[in-house]
C-alpha cells in the first residue's frame, strides 16, 4: 500500500468513526440527487426510505427536474408525506440562511435547483448541526459532495471528478445499501463503545 493509499484510508477511518459518533437518530440527514440510480428499483427504494425514517435519518430530494416530476417519484418510493414541503432553487434564492434553515427540516423536495444550491443546502444543515451525507455522480456535485460530512460517489455512473471528491463510492448505485450501510455503522460503533467506553482501546495501524 503506497502513502497516498494510507492516507485516504485513515481520512476515510476517521470520517467514519466521527459520523458514527456523532450521527444519533434525527440527527442525520441525507441529501438524495434524483437522477441517480439510487432511486431506480422503486420497491427498494420505498423500503430503503422507510428504513431511513425509522432510523432517524431525514432524507431530501434535491433535483434540476421539475416540481411535478419529483413529487410523483418522491410520492411513489414514500419520501413526499402529508405535510412535508415542496421548493424550487428559484424560491430559496430569495431566503437568506437563516430563513433557508428555518424551512429546510420541513421540505422534502428542493426542484429546479443549481449546483450550487446544494452545496448551499449543505452548509446550510451542517451549521445547524446535523450529520450530512450527500450523494452525487457528477462533475457539479463535487463541491458539495467535499463539503459533507460524508460524500457518496456512485462508482457505477459517477465521473472521476466526483468519485474523488467523495468519501465512499457506492460500487451499486442504490439508495437501500446506504441505508444498510449506516445501520451497521452504528451497530459496529455501539460494540465499541460497550468494550471500550473510553476509546483508548483500539486504534487503526497502517503498515
Amino acid at each position: 500500500m503506497n502513502l497516498k493509499d494510507k492516507k485516504r484510508l485513515m481520512k476515510n477511518a476517521e470520517i467514519i468513526l466521527e459520523v458514527c459518533g456523532r450521527a444519533r437518530a434525527g440527527e442525520t440527514v441525507l441529501i438524495l440527487a434524483m437522477r441517480e440510480k439510487l432511486l431506480y428499483a422503486a420497491a427498494l427504494a420505498k423500503k430503503a426510505v422507510e428504513e431511513s425514517r425509522k432510523a432517524g435519518i431525514k432524507t431530501i430530494m434535491v433535483t434540476g427536474d421539475n416540481v411535478l416530476t419529483a413529487s410523483a417519484l418522491a410520492h411513489e418510493i414514500g419520501l413526499l408525506e402529508k405535510g412535508d414541503d415542496i421548493a424550487t432553487g428559484e424560491e430559496i434564492d430569495k431566503l437568506s440562511d437563516e430563513e433557508l434553515g428555518k424551512i429546510i427540516l420541513k421540505t422534502r423536495i428542493f426542484a429546479r435547483t443549481k449546483p450550487e444550491d446544494k452545496l448551499r443546502l449543505v452548509t446550510v444543515l451542517k451549521k445547524m448541526g446535523y450529520v450530512v451525507g450527500v450523494t452525487g455522480d457528477g462533475v457539479n456535485d463535487a463541491l458539495a459532495l467535499k463539503r459533507a460530512d460524508v460524500g457518496l460517489a456512485m462508482g457505477e455512473s459517477g465521473t472521476d471528478v466526483a468519485k474523488e471528491a467523495s468519501d465512499i463510492i457506492l460500487t451499486d448505485d442504490c439508495f437501500s445499501t446506504v441505508v444498510s450501510a449506516v445501520e451497521e455503522g452504528r451497530t459496529i460503533y455501539k460494540n465499541i463503545l460497550k468494550s471500550d467506553p473510553d476509546g483508548t482501546k483500539y486504534c487503526l495501524k497502517l503498515d
